[in-house]
């Protein structure tokens, strides 16, 4: 739109009108691509990926038929799961072992967890980001879970995330702060410094928003999704424009992501996001 009421306006003479224009149509841009790739990816980017990341909202009410979650979930194939609001026969099922505890023996649940906890799994060992902390205590702040992997191709920080919905001023605060724990984690995290950095989840917020910019800003971090990838995660029963990509995954320090797909999982209103990414070698990415 604004570019053709440049058009309009240069024809007609009305040249400030014009500049105002490119000056706000700028503004625009600059807002949506800061910190996201513009362009799709290759579509034969993900042929051989260090690590594929799932990262869903399972909706806590999620009563969906039990093995059809588990066999979508199954059917990504991902290295990392991380699952937000995750419902609570979910929950006490990776407790009790089976089904996820086969595909993905690794992650922290604390026994009293219920509906809603956040789940970082993986197929490779989780260990502390901060040196000397107890192994099974990731969790940075209310609404984040940190931890180092241990790939046996080169360690990598992990970060699961869930941003407050922004429906009260309290919980916009909440969610904002996000971006800043993550940004300012560093000095007393030493066991993951200098290791490439995956950072996944829910911002409830679209790829302009104030707190997907504070990522890019803060902390140098790139949104996986492209800028001309049309469509969002959330609701799943919308369509662009009316969704928004609340869900993505961030990559920072020499992650790169290599291809960035929505998946429909059985049960929730959000869409799970599959990402699939190339890392360093942990000695190029320290230095």
């Amino acid at each position: 739109m604004a570019g053709v009421v440049l058009l309009v306006a240069a024809v007609r003479g009305r040249w400030l009108s014009a500049v105002g224009c490119v000056v706000a149509l700028g503004i625009g841009l600059g807002g949506l691509s800061q910190g996201r790739r513009l362009t799709p990816y290759p579509t034969d980017a993900s042929s051989s990926p260090d690590v594929r990341v799932l990262v869903w909202n399972g909706l806590a009410a999620n009563d969906a038929d039990h093995d059809e979650v588990f066999d979508a979930i199954r059917d990504v194939d991902a290295d990392i799961v991380c699952l937000l609001e995750t419902p609570a026969w979910l929950v006490e099922a990776f407790k009790e072992g089976g089904q996820l505890r086969d595909e993905w023996p690794h992650g922290w649940v604390s026994p009293r967890a219920g509906a809603g906890v956040k789940l970082m799994l993986s197929r490779w060992p989780q260990r502390s980001a901060v040196d000397g902390a107890d192994a099974d205590r990731t969790t940075m702040a209310d609404g984040l879970r940190e931890a180092v992997v241990d790939r046996p191709g080169g360690a990598f920080t992990m970060i699961l995330f869930d941003a407050t919905s922004p429906r009260s001023p309290k919980a916009w605060s909440q969610g904002n702060a996000i971006p800043r724990i993550i940004a300012g984690r560093d000095p007393e995290r030493t066991a993951a410094v200098g290791l490439p950095l995956i950072a996944a989840g829910d911002l409830n917020g679209g790829p302009a928003s104030h707190r997907s910019r504070a990522l890019a800003g803060g902390l140098g971090l790139t949104r996986s999704k492209p800028l001309a990838h049309v469509g969002g995660t959330f609701p799943r029963a919308s369509v662009w424009p009316f969704d928004v990509a609340v869900d993505d995954v961030f990559t920072g320090r020499g992650a790169e992501a290599l291809s960035w797909k929505t998946v429909a999982l059985p049960g929730s209103d959000h869409y799970g996001v599959v990402v699939d990414l190339a890392l360093p070698d942990v000695a190029q990415a320290s230095r």
